[in-house]
């Protein structure tokens, strides 16, 4: 091992080996740990780091559920008037029944107006098309009262449910409808579809709301109205 010398200052040398111990450890007295304030800084840093993205992923998710359910309300009330107009198409087709037979003669109304509930997992007309008992008034034939088509819509036969199994009744998987048999989940969504126009007439005004809350609490509505005409025999 060699064994040389260096300057120690004014005209003093020193011995020092130039082989260091394996178990020898020489810090620099320049190096030195975070003071609390850095360590602070540095987490404060991170944090915002982290915090930034899921923010915008929670706010994403909660602006997709909110398309969703309005995507899904809409076809909701399109399908209600759908399913009024395919019995007034399938009177016509038939040629055995009136053509109001099943959706405008089941309202019971001389008022011409009347709220029911539609029901596109039934089989039958007549579980079909059902009028809704709760009471509801128009201001000059056209507009619907606001807070009676509320009350309709807060009826538990309103409400619609999502079919999850099949059951033996032979009701099939992923169908919306009012039935509230087992296997029947609350999607919480209302629907009910408002006819006014009678018999004697010529032209009927149907009209689909659907309700819903969303996860801040606010109740939305998505209407949708159409007018049926009398098809000529």
């Amino acid at each position: 091992m060699a064994i040389r010398f260096r300057e120690k200052g004014k005209g003093k040398r020193e011995k020092y080996d130039n082989v260091l111990s394996p178990f020898t450890f020489h810090l620099s007295p320049k190096i030195r740990g975070f003071t609390l304030i850095e360590a602070l800084v540095s987490i404060s840093i991170l944090a915002l780091a982290i915090i930034g993205p899921l923010s915008l992923a929670s706010t994403s998710m909660a602006a997709a559920q909110i398309a969703r359910d309005q995507l899904v309300a809409f076809y909701l009330s399109q399908e209600g008037i759908e399913i009024v107009r395919n019995q007034r198409d399938t009177n016509r087709v038939d040629g055995a029944h009136t053509w109001y037979y099943g959706w405008l003669n089941t309202c019971n109304s001389t008022e011409g107006k009347c709220a029911t509930i539609v029901d596109g997992s039934e089989s039958t007309v007549e579980r079909r098309i059902k009028p809704l008992n709760c009471v509801w008034h128009s201001t000059s034939g056209v507009a619907l009262d606001e807070p009676t088509i509320t009350d309709c819509l807060g009826k538990t036969d309103a409400i619609l449910r999502y079919n999850t199994n099949t059951s033996s009744s032979g009701d099939q998987i992923g169908l919306y409808g009012h039935n509230t048999s087992l296997g029947w989940d609350d999607t919480g969504f209302s629907r009910v579809v408002f006819v006014m126009g009678q018999t004697t007439d010529r032209e009927v005004t149907v009209t689909s709301i659907t309700r819903w809350t969303m996860r801040n609490g606010n109740a939305r509505t998505v209407r949708l109205t159409e007018k049926l005409f009398h098809l000529e025999q």
